[in-house]
Formats: structure tokens, sequence, C-alpha cells
């Protein structure tokens, strides 16, 4: 019996004895295939990977998809190879190279990367006609606005660019009479194998109507133009800077530009361009019934604009007035705005202090009433007495 015992330790001694020798003698193995099948190298498939194709059975969509994700590691992984990579550049308001087609009245401005765009009314100036600006291949009008507002135009085109997305509505053309201030942002994409070239040119213009008067402080040579002559009410005045000149003076203008040879091409294709205007910095004027620079005044109130497209706002104890009252009579603090069709404003600040009690039209008639209920009362007295 303990023999039979012996034989059953011994044998189970030595079954865990070559259990862990193989253990031992594999675990080097596991360690080793681990590190294996987790390296990953950039554009090549995994063993894990390639285990998949081997052992099991993949649909065409499910190998459709992996052949795009391996397509584009390897793709990445040339690139990164070869050294080569998509370059951008970006050039914001370059040197333009500008000339002038008779034909259509426009000027053509090109960008160093190629994009071409082009203008009836040459940027930087001012015009009495209709405005039209027309973009070129790969070249749209990324923003437009109108007095500070954004403005879509009045006939503005929608087209489609191939740029960095294809699908955009861009703005590719407009054209307006309305006058006003336009600022406008025109961007273009020029791709070239592994470069792509943006050029991004911050513009404006203004449109005026035959003898508006403007309110402006510098005279600006338009761009590849430069100030030949300016005359003030006929005269000539001496142009100290041909880019651009401060005008201290009312009156009206008349400024010829000539092309400026230091631009490209713009001596060469560019005609003579001029522009007449009447400048008016002098804010309009009101006139009051009564002295308000002496303190505060009995209302009613009443006031006078000396021109007639004179805008005026009232403003009583803060608050703005839908409408204005002419006279002015309720007790408060005022101020009066008055503003030209050219943007000049003048305020005036007064206060109006009605005295407290009735109006003395009021007491003439509470006099009137007393005497006239005095005179029927001694009347009805004596008409008594003589009945008597």
């Amino acid at each position: 019996m303990k023999s039979i015992l012996t034989v059953k330790r011994g044998i189970g001694f030595a079954a865990l004895i070559m259990i862990f020798v193989t253990c031992f003698c594999r675990f080097p193995s596991y360690a080793s295939e681990t590190a294996v099948n987790e390296r990953m190298f950039p554009g090549s498939v995994s063993d894990k990977d390639a285990a998949l194709f081997e052992d099991e059975e993949l649909t065409e969509e499910d190998e459709r998809q992996l052949r795009v994700k391996l397509d584009e590691i390897d793709r990445k992984y040339d690139m990164s190879g070869s050294g080569s990579r998509m370059s951008i550049e970006l050039l914001e308001n370059p040197e333009l190279t500008v000339v002038y087609d008779p034909d259509s009245g426009s000027f053509s401005y090109t960008m160093p990367n190629g994009g071409v765009f082009r203008s009836t009314v040459p940027l930087g100036g001012m015009c009495c006609s209709r405005a039209e600006v027309e973009t070129g291949d790969m070249t749209y009008i990324d923003r437009l606005s109108h007095d500070g507002e954004l403005y879509e135009g009045e006939t503005g085109k929608k087209a489609t660019v191939s740029a960095d997305d294809p699908e955009k509505p861009v703005m590719t053309s407009f054209g307006t009479e309305l006058p006003g201030n336009y600022s406008l942002r025109i961007d273009s994409q020029v791709r070239t194998g592994m470069k792509i070239s943006t050029c991004r040119v911050s513009a404006s213009f203004r449109l005026i109507e035959e003898g508006e008067r403007l309110r402006t402080d510098v005279l600006t040579a338009p761009w590849g133009y430069r100030i030949k002559e300016l005359r003030l009410d006929g005269k000539e005045l001496n142009v100290t800077r041909p880019g651009f000149m401060e005008l201290i003076r009312d009156g009206d203008y008349v400024a010829v530009f000539e092309p400026d040879p230091g631009k490209a091409d713009a001596g060469r294709l560019l005609p003579e361009y001029s522009i007449s205007f009447f400048r008016d910095s002098t804010p309009p004027c009101v006139s009051f019934s009564k002295d308000i620079r002496q303190g505060p005044v009995e209302g009613p109130l009443e006031f006078y604009r000396s021109e007639d497209d004179t805008v005026l706002r009232l403003f009583w104890n803060g608050q703005a007035l839908e409408s204005v009252p002419d006279p002015v009579t309720a007790t408060g603090d005022y101020r009066l705005e008055a503003v030209d069709p050219c943007g000049n404003t003048f305020s005036y600040e007064f206060r109006i202090q009605n005295k407290r009690g009735m109006p003395g039209r009021y007491y003439i008639l509470i006099a009137l009433v007393l005497t006239v209920f005095f005179v029927i009362v001694v009347l009805r007295s004596q008409y008594s007495m003589r009945i008597l």
C-alpha cells in the first residue's frame, strides 16, 4: 500500500516538474512574439493585419475599405520618406500689376500668383458712374461691404471656384450704382504642383453723385496713379505729396491723376483720370427763439434750421424722442443734434425750467370772472333795494 502511494506521489511530482519546465521554456517565446506583433511601422501592415487576411474571409466592402486605408498610410509614408510636402504661401496686399482696357473701360489687376480681377473704378478712387467688378479664374470676392455694412450687390453673381472647398458658392462679380463707400476683399488661390499660392487684396472705392457734397479730409491717389493737378475754386494748389493730399479748406475741388511710373506697367498703359467734388466740413447751424447760452430758459422754445436738409435729433433727460416737437415746452434737460447729408454734426445742450404756479393768463381769466361776479352781485343788490 505504501509503495503504491509512493509511486503516485512520484508521478505527480514528475508531472509538476514537466509542466514547470515547459512553461519556463516557452516564456521567452511568448515575450518575443508579443513584441513583434506590437511593432507598427508607418506604411506597413502589422502581423495582426496579415493574419486577418490569412485566417478570416473578408467581404468585398471590407477589402475595399482596408485597401483605401492602407493606400493612405503608404502615401503618407512615401511623402515623409521622400521629404516632399505641400507648401502654402500667403501674400497679404501684394504689389499688383494694373493695365487699362479702353474697349471695356475697366482696370485689370494681376496678382503675383496670376489671379486677375477687373473694375470700372480704379482701386482707391471715386467715380460718378456705375461700378462693375469681375474676377477671373481661381479668384473670387470674399467680402463686400457698403458704408460699413455687408452688401450682396445689385447684380451679384454666384459661381463655383475650384479652391479648398469646391462646393462653396462664392461671389465672382457685382455691379452697383448706389452712392457710398465700398470695401471688398479679393482672394485668389492657385495650385502648382505641391505649392498653393494664395493672394489676398483689400481694396475700396467710392461712388458719388454729380455735385455731391463730401466730407473728406484726405485725397488719395488710386492704385497705379499719382496726383498731377489739384485745383480749389479754380485756383491751382501746390501738390506736395503725389500719393495723397490733406484738404483743409472747403470748396469746389478738381483733381487730375496721372500714371505713376513707379508702378509696373502703370506709366505705359493707364490713361489720365480726373474727378471733381465739393468739400463740405462745416456743421449745420440751428438758431433759437431765446438765448440758451445764459442758462435755463422758460418754455416754449422755438428753433430754426439754417439748411432745409438738416436732420434734427432731440434727447430729453437722456432719452431720444421719436419726433422733434417745435416748440419745446416741457421742463427738463435737452440735447439737440443737427446732422447734414455730409455727416457733419453739431449738438446744442439747453435746459427748460418753467416757473412754478399758474401761467399769467390764468390769473387774468380769474380776475375777469371775479369782476363779472362782483358786478352781478352789485346789480342784484340794487334791484332788491328798489323792491323794498
